[in-house]
């Protein structure tokens, strides 16, 4: 499941693919709000260094990858997920992009 995030703050959802939005969105089967602040993806058990690790990876537009409790943008579902972040391309305007792949129990690839 992917995300193109801006670079810029507060970080919004620029494009999101069919799973991401079905995954994350803001009720069952509802979408991802595109031009939302991708910061949803963290709640009350989301570890916080674990999220000040990735939102500085977007903010920096560098490599990482996390395995955190990731939210719902409603807020009330959650799971454990492994994200990575990715530097994206650069958007005709001139926007500086991350690609964003979550993984959850639900689409990662089995061993």
């Amino acid at each position: 499941m992917q995300a193109l995030v801006a670079q810029a703050p507060p970080h919004n959802v620029l494009r999101a693919t069919p799973s991401f939005s079905s995954e994350f969105g803001a009720a069952a089967g509802g979408a991802v709000a595109v031009g939302g602040p991708v910061a949803f993806l963290v709640g009350a058990e989301t570890c916080r260094g674990t999220a000040a690790v990735l939102l500085d990876a977007v903010k920096n537009r560098r490599t990482c990858a996390v395995r955190m409790i990731a939210y719902s943008m409603c807020g009330r579902r959650s799971r454990l997920a492994d994200v990575s972040v990715s530097p994206g391309a650069q958007l005709p305007d001139g926007q500086a992009t991350v690609l964003l792949d979550v993984r959850t129990s639900t689409t990662a690839a089995a061993p």
